[in-house]
């Protein structure tokens, strides 16, 4: 890196994380044991579906944020919580009615709701920690119901961005192409939680607005996916051979043959294709499938019962030892935990499994934990130090490579599109547009700068984003139709180099943008 000045002192260092989901049937939990407390992880992020067990979003809140509290302080603090927005039920044949009820606080409770909790010590005057929550609805009415959809919380911790995506996909075997447009829309439209609709980021992210246009996932140095995502257990083609399935699934479970049941999986089939989840990765799927069983006797009618009765539940016979999966569904791995990361972050999974008793869900928890590894910004005040100067970033060799990915580049109709590329980052002095490129093999061979608007260690805590899009389509044109990818590059890294960046839209793999890129410092 060319320049003298002193640079902030970037150091490697590993996080312990612990992600849990669990869909709670529509039924209050007495307690939250299946959460390894005692393994004081460094962060726990929990997400919960099918929790409205009260027409009342605040006593949800309430109960929840009571058993959770009671496990984990004063040790850790709460960093942020979120619902999605209310569900809808027969009530509302219109959406102008939801969005009024939403807004009075009239219509019921949703289900989906997420939780992050870290270790007091690194929430301190010594670190840099910022939240942010986002919703977005897959639900009835156009889908501004809740009812599915999805809640996240993104961390800024250190300079280094981790993201998590609690989400309950449509239900059935056979609703996959729903599931994937769930997930298309997620990925794609997943917006600031107090803009409950989305609507303002649709306004600015029209504007080509890069804060509100760039997708959650595609500016986090690491994204966990977790959530009820119903994917099933499919080892037949024929949907009407539900028995059959039952009985194939059902075998292969009693006998611990985990491995052959993945290649019944619907996820499985659609990562290959690159429509769900591509990039991601899993932990290996070595323990039962977490739904359909019979629920247990002795549901609870509300949350009085179980308020301040954590054992409430402690009476009944465990139906997870039987494997008294329900005749009605084919046993399946509905609960998933999945994580992809960007270059100079590397993710480890230690533990992967599913809890061991039920209480009144039809759903096992499904939890795992987990080793990041990452560069990270020491923030400690007394700086031995100042830090002088602003960063610029150079750019040379610039190359769109699309080959083998679902990007619409491929396609014959938008082949020869006149693709442009922005580059931009929070704090630069202006904006990149690399002029439009329509050659099929697109590169752009000058040299591109970026300088920072403020110190570098502010300008390192933000990643440069990536924008590749066709300018050339007008306002009549689909919105999302001139979108052909976006990446992010963390400048925890300052070293000159080559760089590769994998680009993702509507989260799918869209290609690959490979440069050269040579840091310095402007005294």
């Amino acid at each position: 890196m060319g320049g003298s000045a002193s640079l902030p002192s970037v150091k490697e260092k590993d996080l312990s994380l612990f992600v849990g989901t669990w869909n709670l049937g529509n039924q209050p939990p007495a307690n939250m044991d299946w959460i390894p407390i005692h393994e004081k992880h460094d962060i726990y992020v929990i997400g919960v579906q099918e929790a409205a067990f009260s027409k009342e979003g605040n006593e949800i809140d309430l109960h929840m944020h009571r058993l959770l509290e009671r496990m984990f302080e004063p040790d850790y603090v709460c960093l942020g919580y979120e619902s999605l927005t209310p569900r809808t039920d027969h009530t509302f044949k219109q959406v102008g009615e939801f969005k009024d009820a939403v807004k009075k606080g009239t219509a019921k409770a949703s289900g989906i709701r997420i939780v992050a909790f870290i270790r007091r010590s690194l929430a301190g005057r010594d670190h840099s920690v910022h939240v942010q929550t986002y919703i977005q609805t897959c639900g009835r009415l156009q889908g501004a119901s809740g009812n599915k959809g999805a809640v996240a919380i993104m961390i800024h911790i250190d300079g280094v961005t981790l993201s998590f995506v609690n989400n309950h996909l449509n239900a059935h075997m056979e609703q996959l192409p729903r599931r994937i447009e769930d997930y298309q829309v997620i990925s794609r439209r997943l917006h600031y939680s107090h803009d409950t609709f989305g609507d303002e980021k649709l306004k600015m992210a029209e504007q080509d607005d890069p804060e509100y246009a760039v997708e959650v996932m595609n500016k986090s140095d690491v994204v966990f996916w977790f959530g009820d995502i119903n994917m099933r257990l499919q080892p037949l083609e024929d949907l009407d051979k539900r028995s059959e399935m039952h009985d194939i699934v059902s075998a292969l479970v009693r006998e611990r043959k985990f491995s052959e049941l993945v290649a019944f999986d619907q996820l499985k089939k659609q990562q290959k294709k690159g429509l769900v989840l591509g990039g991601f990765s899993e932990g290996k799927l070595d323990f039962v499938p977490s739904f359909k069983f019979n629920k247990p006797e002795g549901v609870a009618s509300g949350i009085e019962e179980v308020r301040d009765n954590p054992d409430f539940y402690a009476n009944q016979k465990s139906q997870h030892d039987e494997l008294n999966y329900s005749k009605k569904r084919v046993p399946s791995y509905c609960d998933r935990i999945l994580w992809k990361s960007t270059e100079g972050v590397s993710v480890t999974c230690k533990h992967y499994t599913s809890g061991k008793f039920l209480q009144a869900s039809d759903h096992l928890p499904v939890f795992g934990t987990y080793k990041l590894k990452m560069r990270m910004i020491k923030m400690k005040r007394q700086s031995s130090q100042p830090v002088e100067g602003f960063l610029k970033l150079h750019l040379t060799n610039i190359a769109l490579d699309t080959h083998g990915s679902s990007s619409l580049l491929n396609s014959d109709e938008h082949m020869d599109a006149p693709v442009s590329i922005t580059i931009f980052h929070k704090n630069a002095k202006e904006v990149i547009v690399l002029p439009a490129q329509s050659d099929r093999d697109r590169a752009w061979i000058g040299d591109y700068m970026l300088e920072s608007s403020v110190s570098i260690p502010e300008a390192m805590k933000h990643p440069v984003l990536f924008l590749v899009r066709d300018y050339t389509k007008s306002e009549e044109d689909d919105y999302e139709a001139k979108f052909f990818g976006e990446g992010m590059l963390s400048l925890l890294n300052l070293t000159s180099r080559s760089i590769s960046i994998n680009l993702y839209q509507g989260g799918k793999p869209q290609g690959v943008l490979t440069a050269d890129v040579l840091f310095s410092v402007a005294i």
